[in-house]
């Protein structure tokens, strides 16, 4: 078995998956929270952040042929002991992108790449905001660019190794190293930024069983994240899904100044349904509407068009509101849980302080 023979099993087990109608639920919880508020600076950004305590959600998606919609909606707990539903809607009918966010919504005449979509060779890159496929992954910063995905900008440089086949969790399993290193371009040890082992099982469609990651500068002995799949479900002959997986992340300042294994945040997946296929009207993938008070903002591809507010369409403070762009709206608008997610990713990257965090930020989606 070679890398690149290993990537391409991957990829055509992938899409025995593209059809596919799932709901999960997410269970996500912190340690510790902070004892003072966060700025966005902290986190190399704009604004303020409020900590997230706990979240409880659940996640639909649906993909069928080139349509996609996804509904999502939970509680989030914050640090300050108030909770606050959260709830996002996102639908592609072929023609327009259709979001809404609170009290912020989205119409794109074209298609916007769905960027939090479930998918079993994904779940644990889903957990930390990280959208792409394990087969554009594993093959580094070429299979990123031959996506032109956009969230690989500023990820730095990436590569994979396959180690054999070895057994994790009691599955048969192909074992495959990957290295991320930091977007300076330093290409010695200090240059890597993150060790990522994964499992992927030979009789489960190589879905990944399991993976460990290290954070060199924090500790090359004990891994700084886990994830594993507790148990599957086998949704047809021969056809696999993780039905529960766990991800736990420690503290890294405690790993990193005095070895302590301390949990800082863990969640959860469990699987609810799932079906290879979906077989839904075209008007099943068209049902978002903007209550009145509603703020939208329209976009022609990357174009902006106009924004308004619902039931008040000549709203000044809207006509003259700063514009997000595309690529915003894809970094911002992925929905709260996904948003914090992402901030995980950030911290674990960038060897920031691990916190759970979800910023309220105006952009196209």
């Amino acid at each position: 078995m070679t890398l690149e023979g290993l990537i391409e099993l991957v990829r055509q087990n992938e899409l025995l998956y593209d059809e596919i109608d799932v709901t999960i639920t997410d269970q996500y919880e912190t340690r510790e929270i902070p004892e003072k508020p966060i700025k966005g600076k902290d986190f190399g950004g704009a604004g303020s952040f409020t900590v997230i305590k706990a979240e409880n959600s659940r996640h639909r998606y649906i993909a069928q042929g080139e349509w996609y919609r996804v509904d999502s909606r939970g509680l989030v707990q914050f640090a300050r002991d108030d909770q606050q539903d959260a709830c996002e809607l996102r639908e592609y009918d072929g023609e327009i992108t259709r979001s809404l966010r609170g009290g912020l919504g989205n119409i794109v005449h074209g298609r916007v790449e769905c960027a939090t979509p479930i998918r079993p060779h994904s779940l644990f890159y889903r957990m930390v905001g990280r959208m792409h496929r394990l087969s554009v992954y594993l093959a580094g910063n070429a299979g990123r660019a031959a996506e032109a995905q956009e969230d690989a900008v500023g990820e730095g440089a990436s590569s994979s190794e396959y180690k054999g086949e070895r057994v994790h969790n009691g599955e048969r399993c192909y074992e495959v190293e990957c290295t991320l290193r930091g977007a300076g371009g330093d290409t010695g040890e200090e240059g890597i930024v993150e060790r990522l082992v994964i499992w992927l099982s030979r009789e489960r469609n190589l879905i990944p069983v399991g993976f460990i990651s290290y954070d060199p500068h924090c500790s090359t002995t004990v891994p700084l994240a886990t994830g594993n799949v507790a148990s599957w479900l086998e949704i047809a002959p021969g056809i696999w899904f993780p039905r529960n997986l766990e991800f736990r992340m420690l503290d890294r300042d405690a790993l990193r100044t005095s070895g302590k294994q301390v949990m800082a945040w863990r969640r959860v997946y469990t699987v609810e349904a799932v079906s290879l296929k979906p077989e839904f009207p075209r008007s099943f993938f068209r049902t978002i509407t903007f209550p009145e008070g509603t703020v939208v903002y329209e976009f022609k591809g990357k174009q902006y068009v106009r924004g308004y507010r619902v039931g008040s369409p000549q709203d000044p403070n809207v006509a003259k509101g700063k514009r997000g762009s595309i690529h915003r709206w894809l970094l911002w608008s992925v929905g709260v849980a996904a948003v914090v997610a992402s901030i995980a990713v950030v911290i674990l990257v960038r060897r920031r302080r691990k916190e759970r965090v979800c910023a309220a930020v105006r952009s196209p989606g």
